[in-house]
């Protein structure tokens, strides 16, 4: 029975009531994502599956005997993600596919008795239409058991065209992620370098911590809302972004990659709540998908002149420790940092020394403009430019010892 945008509706609805009601029965039940992360990832799957190990019952094995002559699949299970089976094609390391910054993520859910050939099935198709993706299958049954990570618009309907067609297939599918869109019940996402399905969990746990004292009124409708506010929040406005980052822990991130986390995590949240519209459909998935694509560039460019930026800083760093040394053995520290600071401020020379041609060197290299350039890249004050630079070039020297 494919799954409607009315029965997601009837799903989410029962996900959401099934953890109130826990509430309700267990008032002191601390809310874990994990814990609604394993219930959702199981949703649909018959209790009789459970007990199937894709690894234990020799599927692992028997797929990396079955690919192990293809020249356009390799299939291996990794000592450090012993958990999944992998299947890749690519050219080399260096394909885009690999190192690309978003993907069209296909979810195909095979029941136990299906997916040992089902899965052979999916991957021969891939391999004889040489269809570049990176993918992987799971050692449990659940509705993310086969995840398909694919580049191209065209080979997702064409992987989706054949599984329509392939009764052995539909005979197998079990029910999507209803917290997902899915084509013919096979789910998609778009997660950079996250989990969508993780992070819906997230979400989900949020809500529900938020309606703690409130359980009558969880309900489909009223999550909604809720992830509205807090994307619109956390995302645009940016009024509460640092409870976000809270949230999500991302507190130890460094700046440059907390803002390809950010970037990442509005993404997702966009996605889900552009798909809950009964109005959206694969093309509108697509659309999602190359616009992620162009923002992903416009931030790695962003963040190429942050680089540079921050090379330069520290390339600056010799005049003005300099300066800083100078000024503050002919005055002293706290006037020397004061002086620089104002200059950088109001672009008034004097407030500099002319000892050792400093003044001059200030203006031939354009140090004002730098600093001011990176106090708005990384929204930082002068005097935390004017303090790493002085630490930059002290930890360097240290460095040489």
């Amino acid at each position: 029975m494919i799954m409607t945008i009315n029965k997601r509706y009837v799903e989410m609805e029962k996900f959401l009531k099934f953890w109130a009601d826990i509430l309700k029965q267990n008032p002191e039940y601390n809310i874990n994502y994990k814990s609604i992360y394993n219930r959702l990832i199981t949703l649909g799957v018959p209790t009789d599956d459970f007990g199937c190990n894709n690894n234990e019952n020799g599927n692992f094995d028997y797929w990396q005997q079955q690919f192990s002559g293809n020249v356009n699949t390799k299939v291996f299970v990794s000592i450090n993600w012993s958990y999944f089976c992998q299947f890749i094609n690519y050219y080399t390391d260096e394909h885009s596919i690999k190192n690309a910054s978003e993907h069209i993520k296909m979810y195909i859910p095979l029941d136990r008795k299906h997916i040992k050939k089902g899965a052979e099935i999916i991957f021969n198709f891939l391999s004889k239409n040489d269809i570049k993706h990176i993918s992987k299958i799971a050692t449990d049954i659940r509705f993310d058991g086969i995840v398909i990570r694919l580049t191209s618009e065209e080979d997702a309907l064409k992987l989706q065209n054949f599984i329509d067609n392939n009764q052995y297939l539909q005979d197998g599918l079990l029910p999507p992620n209803p917290f997902t869109f899915n084509q013919n019940n096979i789910a998609y996402a778009c997660d950079g370098m996250l989990s969508y399905n993780e992070n819906i969990a997230k979400m989900i746990a949020i809500y529900l911590n938020k309606r703690k004292n409130e359980l009558d009124k969880i309900k489909l409708q009223d999550f909604i809302n809720f992830v509205y506010e807090y994307f619109q929040n956390a995302f645009i406005n940016k009024m509460n972004e640092q409870e976000f980052i809270d949230n999500f822990g991302l507190i130890k991130e460094g700046k440059i990659f907390l803002k390809e986390r950010i970037l990442n995590y509005k993404q997702i949240f966009e996605l889900f709540l552009k798909s809950i519209h009964p109005d959206f459909k694969i093309e509108h998935l697509f659309i999602h998908f190359n616009n992620s694509k162009e923002e992903n560039k416009q931030l790695s460019q962003i963040i190429c002149q942050l680089k540079q930026l921050k090379i330069r800083q520290f390339e600056l760093s010799p005049i003005i420790v300099d300066c800083y040394t100078i000024m503050a053995a002919k005055y002293s520290p706290e006037i020397a940092m004061n002086n620089i600071i104002e200059y950088i401020r109001s672009n008034n020379s004097a407030c500099l020394t002319r000892d050792n041609n400093i003044r001059q060197k200030f203006i031939d290299l354009n140090i004002r403009e730098h600093v001011l350039a990176v106090c708005k890249a990384y929204d930082c004050s002068i005097r935390e430019v004017i303090s790493k630079c002085l630490d930059n070039f002290t930890n360097s020297k240290l460095g040489s010892k």
